[in-house]
Formats: C-alpha cells, structure tokens, sequence
C-alpha cells in the first residue's frame, strides 16, 4: 500500500516537471524577447531625451525667478527640461485662483504622477531581473531527472541532450536577469535625478506664483488708512483685541459648519489653517466696509 501511494507521488511530480518543461523553456524565449525590447526602449530614452537634458539647476532657478510677472511659464517651456517635466510645472501657474494650500496640493499631485510613471516603467525591469534566474533553475533541474535515468541505462545521448538544454536554460535566464539589472539600474539613476530637479523647480514655481498672487491682490487692494489714535493708545489695543476676538468667532463658525457638513476626520491641521486664513480675510473685509461706510 505504501508502495503505490509512493509511486502515486513521485509518478504526479514527474508529470509535473516533464510537462512544465517546454513552458518554461518558451517563457525563457519570451523574457529574453521583452528584454531586448526594453533595451530598445532604453536606447530610444537616450536618444531623444536624456542626451539633451543639459540643465544648470542653479542658473535655471534664478531665470524662474527673475522671470518677472507672467513670464514664468515661458522660462519653463524655453528651458532644456523633459517634456513631462514643462507640462508638471507649467500645470500649476496655470491655476491663479488657487489658494496656497491647494496649489501645493495640485504640485504633490503632480510630482506623486511622475513618480508612478517613472516607478511604472521600472517594474517591468526588476520582475524580469527576478523572475529570469527562477526559470533558469527551472530549466536547469527539469530535464536532470531524465538525463539522470538515462546515464543508469547507458544512454549517453540522451543525457548530453538533458545536460545541454539544462546549460541552454541556465544561461539565458542569468543573461535576461543581468540585462534587465542593467536596465534598471540605469533608469531608476536618471529617474531619481529627474525628480530630484522636478521637486527642486516645483517649490521655485510655487514661491513665483505666490508672490505674483500676492502682487496682484496688493495693487487690486487699496492702501489702510493710518490710524486715527496712536498705537500705543488705549483705544487702539482695545480696537486690535476686538478684531483678535471677531476673527476666533468666525474661525469657529467655519469650522462648526464644515464639521457639521463634512464631518470631524475632515478637520486636519492644513483644513484649520486654510478655515483660520479664511476668517482673517473675512474680518479685514468687514473692517473695510465698515471704514467705507464711517468716511462715506
């Protein structure tokens, strides 16, 4: 009885590894196949994109900054960067109603995307480099069984053809592992140094556009007229704990109805930065209509 379940055992594994020996020997064909197109790829990659990334980071950030007023797009499309590069950074001068907190949000977006590209493009390589060794074992120990058998009968032919496509099998998955190694590390080098320069110029981008943001609602906003008592003055510092006090109320009525409208998980720290932000605009606007209204 033991006998036959033994038999059973070895007789199932047998057939496994025989007939797993023809796929595996075809996806080895077909590893080695993609590899050669992903060097393809890689040339390609060189020729018409990183041979003529030739940026001077330094000199590239003083021209984004002395760029003037809506010029900074242009100096970022004139510039020698990749074209994913322009279309990340000129995305987001082109959304001046933003406020602050989502237009860094809008830029960790954007560089979060280039970043899954970029890792999108990698993976290929590195599963390759893994997987290729795997199936050139197998390739190795599948066609010793039989060679094996055949060296106990004599038959020397068929072990030279079991040793042969095992040497085959071997050789090509460690050629498609080394291949698709080189590969990978090549590009996660330029990968790394494209959202280095990336991360670099989106945070030169973001001050510019703040500051034209910034310029703007300066020239739109009319100049505060000078206080009529001094600073020092009882009057005045009663008058600033009174503004103190207006922006706290309204700050905490944001709040109550975002709370009550979006719920209390919604309310993370940059959420009450932007809704404290927010009432401080909304008092210093009262304050003006209310200046308009006394001078008129």
């Amino acid at each position: 009885m033991l006998d036959i379940f033994q038999e059973g055992v070895t007789g199932t594994l047998r057939a496994m590894s025989s007939g797993l020996k023809y796929p595996v020997m075809i996806i080895l064909i077909l590893l080695a196949a993609f590899t050669i197109f992903l060097l393809g790829t890689l040339i390609v990659e060189y020729i018409q994109e990183h041979r003529y990334l030739n940026v001077k980071m330094p000199a590239l950030v003083d021209d984004i900054r002395s760029a003037g007023k809506g010029h900074v797009a242009d100096k970022i499309s004139e510039s020698a960067l990749l074209i994913r590069q322009k279309e990340a950074l000129v995305e987001v001068t082109r959304h001046p109603e933003l406020t602050d907190l989502m237009r860094e949000s809008l830029a960790i977006r954007l560089i979060a995307e280039e970043q899954d590209f970029y890792d999108r493009r990698t993976r290929r390589s590195d599963l390759i480099a893994k997987v290729g060794p795997m199936f050139g074992l197998m390739g190795t120990l599948i066609p010793l069984g039989p060679g094996i058998i055949a060296l106990g009968q004599g038959d020397t032919y068929t072990l030279s053809t079991s040793l042969l496509i095992a040497f085959d099998t071997t050789v090509a998955g460690l050629a498609v592992a080394a291949v698709a190694l080189c590969i990978s590390t090549i590009r996660k080098r330029w990968y790394n140094n494209y959202m280095s320069m990336l991360e670099t110029l989106m945070e030169c981008v973001l001050d510019e556009v703040k500051n034209e943001v910034d310029y703007s609602q300066a020239e739109q906003t009319p100049a505060p007229a000078k206080p009529a008592v001094s600073p020092y003055s009882r009057e005045y510092k009663e008058a600033q704990n009174a503004q103190k006090d207006e922006i706290v109320s309204v700050y905490k009525q944001i709040l109550a109805a975002k709370r009550e409208k979006l719920g209390a998980s919604a309310l993370t720290q940059d959420f009450q930065k932007a809704a404290f932000l927010e009432a401080q605009q909304i008092v210093a606007r009262r304050a003006q209509q209310r200046g308009g209204a006394a001078n008129a």
